[in-house]
């Protein structure tokens, strides 16, 4: 009764359309994808073919401690479950994310994007949490790697990479969301540029979770990607005060640092709609953000800020009365602060 009910079962959901029977696949954890294999022979590879791989929690969940606090389980049959299944994939794969929490085994990383290059994914995630993350050369992001969203959270590139290297194998990125250790290893090269040799032109979406920009290593790869993004359409950034970054140069005025080389007004925030600041603390160089940004984005439509919430109310209102009074080149251009 149990195996004529699966069938039958099994039977309505064959007959939806493909594209249909794809999504379900897509939302359904890896694992739960892999066991519909079970409801019939047609079914048996289904799940090979979905164009979305994601092996997250849901996946490997956290790894459990025996009565001393050891780990006994170090990742080894994850990592050997990850490739089986990139191995077996047969299809279109257009993303491709490995957020593990707390995973304790090193992934050869080189193969790992190479196989990726090849079945021409076109979103990369790769997160995590502790520093336990392996290392891949910015050569691998080849030219021809049609990537077009990327997520790092973890300083992947090797020290002899760097950050004209890194974004000159991205050509066509869309999406970059930059982790913090990326970030402040990109910031530690003493030779980050105003902007890029060859510009990010397919570049519209920058988001950078957490960032000292009053820190001047850090406040200059963000000014760098956005002077190389001509066609940036949003930035978003949240402000971080943390003590646990390696101490570096306070800047005076993030004005001066995005003007530097602006001799002739020139800007490239020509395309710029909307700018999203989180954890405001009401600094000066958030006002010079701010300003610069509604002085050279000629279609800017709003910018959003949220401002932390042990910011005083004094504060908070100084702050914004100074920036309403910004002189706006686009006359769409509103301030939204909360």
């Amino acid at each position: 009764m149990t195996t004529r009910l699966r069938e039958s079962t099994a039977d309505r959901i064959s007959n939806l359309p493909d594209g249909a029977i794809e999504r379900i696949l897509v939302f359904l954890p890896i694992k739960d994808a892999a066991k519909t294999s079970l409801l019939s022979r047609d079914w048996r590879h289904r799940w090979r073919s979905i164009p979305q791989l994601v092996f997250d929690d849901r996946f490997a969940p956290l790894p459990e401690e025996d009565d001393c606090g050891n780990i006994a389980d170090d990742g080894k049959d994850v990592v050997l479950k990850i490739y089986e299944a990139l191995l077996t994939h047969d299809g279109l794969l257009t993303k491709f994310e490995l957020s593990i929490p707390e995973f304790r085994r090193q992934i050869p990383l080189d193969l790992l994007i190479l196989h990726l290059s090849r079945k021409a994914v076109q979103e990369l995630a790769l997160l995590f949490e502790d520093d336990n993350y392996p290392k891949l050369h910015s050569s691998l992001f080849s030219p021809a790697f049609p990537l077009k969203r990327l997520k790092l959270k973890g300083s992947f590139v090797k020290d002899n990479s760097d950050m004209v290297d890194l974004f000159a194998s991205l050509p066509a990125l869309q999406h970059l969301n930059l982790g913090i250790e990326l970030l402040l290893f990109l910031a530690d090269d003493d030779h980050v540029p105003y902007k890029l040799p060859k510009p990010l032109h397919n570049l519209r979406f920058l988001e950078v979770p957490r960032i000292l920009l009053h820190r001047l290593p850090q406040a200059r790869v963000l000014v760098c990607l956005i002077m190389s993004a001509p066609n940036l359409k949003r930035l978003t950034i949240r402000l971080d005060d943390s003590d646990e970054h390696p101490p570096s140069k306070v800047i005076g005025s993030l004005q001066k640092l995005l003007e530097a080389e602006d001799q002739l007004g020139f800007c490239c925030l020509q395309h710029l709609e909307e700018v999203n600041i989180h954890d405001s603390r009401g600094m000066q160089v958030e006002l010079d953000l701010v300003r610069f940004v509604l002085a050279t984005a000629p279609v800017l439509r709003r910018i959003n800020i949220q401002r932390k919430e042990k910011l005083s109310s004094k504060k908070a209102l100084k702050f914004l009365n100074e920036m309403i009074v910004y002189k706006r080149i686009s006359k769409e251009a509103e301030i939204k602060y909360v």
